[in-house]
């Protein structure tokens, strides 16, 4: 690439777990000059600590031994439960599951507080998914699922957006009319699984889709995570529907 100031982004996908060399000229009206000593550098893969890293569990659960500090809210249709997984979902034993509702609704999952130590970096929440919601066309979304988290215990929510899913990102956006209308959000099935033990798509065994978010930010803060799953008042999706998630794990790599 040519550029004319001091940074340049790559305009692909870097793959991950792979080495990459770089080196510079520069180049003006007298010609190009020499190239500078080759420079490297290796991906991660997302939600995997690299060499020289060990893993440190913030918070874990797999959703087999109660609510564990875990709390239900909002209003309209039917709200999350703990159950056993709905066939059709790629998941299995117990996790977390609200349906989509045929009526107007706002129905969240709150976490317990997570303590993020300070100067904490390369902090990720994983969890298995499956979600599926009344969609509107190609890229929209009636009926949707979306991630939010507090610092305040709860007072005030922030809704994390795309730039933050490593994997699984939002696949709409929610369409006028529908509540949070405008804002991304899952309602499409994945079509793909990811593996959480490689980090690539795996064709040869069937996985749940494994989201992995970035959480880098909130270091030396207590957090909470809100699932949060809004219908307008229409009809659902083909069942399986609504949102399931398991084996959830907030991890940092130090």
């Amino acid at each position: 690439a040519t550029v004319t100031t001091t940074q340049w982004t790559s305009s692909v996908t870097l793959d991950p777990t792979r080495t990459y060399y770089w080196r510079v000229r520069t180049s003006n009206y007298c010609g190009d000059g020499t190239f500078s000593a080759a420079r490297s550098f290796v991906t991660g893969t997302a939600g995997v600590c690299g060499a020289g890293q060990s893993r440190v569990v913030l918070f874990s659960d797999d959703v087999e031994a109660g609510t564990n500090g875990w709390t239900t809210a909002g209003t309209g249709g039917t709200a999350w439960t703990r159950q056993t997984a709905v066939a059709g979902t790629r998941l299995s034993t117990m996790v977390w599951r609200v349906p989509n509702n045929t009526v107007t609704s706002d129905r969240q999952l709150v976490s317990p507080a997570i303590s993020v130590p300070a100067g904490a970096t390369d902090v990720t929440l994983s969890y298995d998914t499956h979600h599926s919601f009344e969609i509107d066309g190609p890229t929209g979304c009636w009926d949707a699922g979306s991630l939010e988290v507090s610092t305040d215990g709860g007072a005030n929510w922030t809704y994390l957006d795309d730039s933050r899913m490593f994997t699984d990102p939002y696949v709409g956006t929610i369409s006028d009319g529908a509540p949070l209308a405008g804002r991304g959000g899952w309602c499409h099935v994945t079509v793909q699984p990811f593996s959480f033990l490689t980090g690539f798509e795996d064709t040869a065994q069937v996985l749940p889709a494994r989201n992995i978010v970035d959480l880098s930010g909130f270091a030396g803060q207590s957090i909470q995570l809100r699932f949060r799953a809004t219908s307008d008042s229409n009809t659902a999706a083909t069942a399986p529907n609504g949102w399931s998630i398991d084996n959830i794990l907030v991890q940092r790599c130090q």
